[in-house]
């Protein structure tokens, strides 16, 4: 008698033959970096490490996520789009609990752009990405006081782009720790 294996692949489980582990996150924890994911973003940016806490986990997958980079690099093209209108363009940038409405400085952008496309193309490409970056890039496309908007920022866009790719950049183990300090 012959018998016929059959290979099914299960959801749990990945052609290396380790199970990948599912584990919903708590709803209050889930809840928690809803509500606090720009000061999560922030601590992130400035090279705050996702082990920090469970929380500070949870929004780094977040931003590692491919949904999540996508968004942001989304975001990153249409900011580069607008820019090239011959009208000026307002944008809506979340402060606090409200809404409000800048101006896009697209002569700035517009000097910038093959920056900004280099990490749309970072952020969508198939790499492992730091969420560190991504964290930074996000914060660069929704800081109403940031270079995209304000030409008083702390930060010019051109140094800006340079931090926030090389948050992008995976850092390897040390044995020592990470002596690289956003």
């Amino acid at each position: 008698m012959d018998v016929i294996a059959t290979h099914i692949r299960s959801p749990l489980h990945r052609p290396g033959g380790h199970p990948q582990r599912h584990t919903r996150q708590p709803v209050a924890r889930r809840l928690r970096v809803r509500f606090s994911r720009s000061l999560l973003d922030q601590q992130l940016a400035d090279g705050c490490s996702p082990e920090r806490s469970p929380v500070h986990a949870l929004r780094a997958r977040q931003l590692a996520d491919p949904a999540g980079r996508s968004a942001v690099a989304k975001g990153l093209r249409h900011v580069v789009e607008d820019a090239m209108e011959p009208y000026a363009v307002l944008t809506p940038v979340r402060l606090r609990r409200s809404a409000v409405w800048v101006s896009l400085r697209q002569d700035e952008v517009r000097e910038w752009q093959e920056g900004l496309r280099g990490l749309v193309e970072r952020l969508e490409g198939s790499a492992p990405v730091s969420p560190c970056g991504v964290a930074r890039a996000r914060m660069l496309l929704t800081d109403g006081a940031g270079p995209l908007y304000n030409p008083s920022a702390d930060r010019a866009l051109g140094e800006t782009l340079w931090w926030t790719a090389d948050g992008l950049a995976l850092c390897p183990p040390h044995r020592w720790g990470c002596p690289v300090k956003a």
